[in-house]
């Protein structure tokens, strides 16, 4: 199942990335003045804060995802299903950030909600992710004694 959200993530972002890239070189709204989506060159890391050089963010990537993959390897998850899935999400949505950052030396954003800073499905895959992962952990039942 891991295997599968991970794929699944890829496929998708990368994909709708793409779609934006060729079909939405302008942007539009879909909400007027508050949902768009519109094509932002993002060199930093999330929310748009920038490191010195992309080698710098590419080696935070890698090593964040490994310890991410070490700690599912390990994991004490109550929901496997549930974990199997945030793990799948954040592993999937850093790897496709990863391929934009090997790609084109950025991220590409796309989704523009106001206020908040652009971003795209596979930040968005992480955050569920974490949440997945955080109520996994924080709302398991007690061990049986």
């Amino acid at each position: 199942m891991l295997f599968f959200v991970v794929l699944a993530i890829i496929f998708i972002d990368q994909l709708a990335k793409y779609s934006i890239l060729i079909y939405a070189r302008g942007g539009f709204f879909i909400i007027p003045q508050i949902l768009s989506l519109e094509i932002h060159k993002n060199p930093g890391i999330a929310f748009g804060l920038a490191l010195p050089e992309s080698t710098t963010i590419i080696l935070i990537t890698i090593i964040l995802s490994s310890l991410v993959w070490y700690r599912y390897k390990k994991r004490k998850v109550e929901n496997f299903i549930l974990g199997n899935i945030g793990f799948g999400l954040i592993i999937g949505g850093a790897i496709s950030n990863l391929i934009d950052r090997l790609r084109f030396g950025y991220i590409i954003d796309f989704i523009n909600l106001r206020p908040w800073s652009v971003f795209n499905i596979a930040d968005v895959a992480i955050v569920v992710g974490v949440i997945l992962l955080a109520w996994s952990t924080l709302f398991r039942k007690p061990p049986v004694k």
